[in-house]
């Protein structure tokens, strides 16, 4: 019986040792750092001057956002592909491309566009912090604290999933601010190369 309880014994402490590592691992970012590819859409509300909340008097009502009056207001779609590279300090870094049509009646009136529909491209690139839970839920802010976006990642570490909603924000063109946005996005990450760092 004796012999039987030690060998049963072993894998239990094999499985506690491995799920210790595991944990502490994530627990100290080393499971989500490394490259992750991203593909991501979403679409986009502009308005020139900002935006009203119209619940902000109805207790425990969510956001509902509507452009002030007299503002240039167009919707657009958005693409975009990208490299995220999350380092195990809780920083990262983001370079890609991003697509966007933006939909008439009026288009984007910032230049060069001048009030035309226009479908066109911009560079990504910024910076990052990262936060994350031991259950595996991610937040991701910008520099100056904006939260940029939620998520969750899989347990194997090698998928991301990020999202933000409904959440005003300025909108610049080369540091210019030309009004607001709101923008609901959806991001898809695959680990495709880990770091050490």
């Amino acid at each position: 019986m004796k012999k039987l309880a030690a060998f049963l014994t072993i894998p239990a402490l094999v499985l506690l040792v491995a799920s210790t590592a595991s944990a502490f691992r994530f627990h100290h970012w080393g499971g989500i750092h490394g490259t992750y590819a991203m593909i991501a859409t979403g679409s986009c509300l502009h308005s020139t001057g900002g935006f009203d909340n119209q619940n902000q008097n109805v207790p425990d009502a969510p956001p509902a956002w509507t452009p002030q009056s007299n503002s240039v207001v167009w919707g657009a779609t958005t693409m975009a592909q990208a490299t995220w590279t999350f380092k195990s300090d809780g920083t990262g870094a983001v370079l890609g491309t991003n697509y966007v049509i933006d939909f008439p009646p009026d288009g984007s009136p910032s230049p060069p566009f001048s009030g035309a529909p226009v479908a066109r491209q911009n560079p990504i690139a910024f910076s990052f912090g990262y936060a994350l839970t031991p259950d595996g839920e991610v937040e991701v802010k910008l520099p100056n604290g904006f939260v940029l976006a939620v998520g969750r990642i899989s347990i194997d570490h090698k998928t991301m999933t990020l999202w933000s909603a409904n959440v005003v924000q300025p909108w610049k063109i080369n540091n210019v601010q030309y009004g607001d946005v709101i923008c609901n996005t959806g991001r898809l990450l695959i680990r495709v190369k880990e770091v050490d760092d």
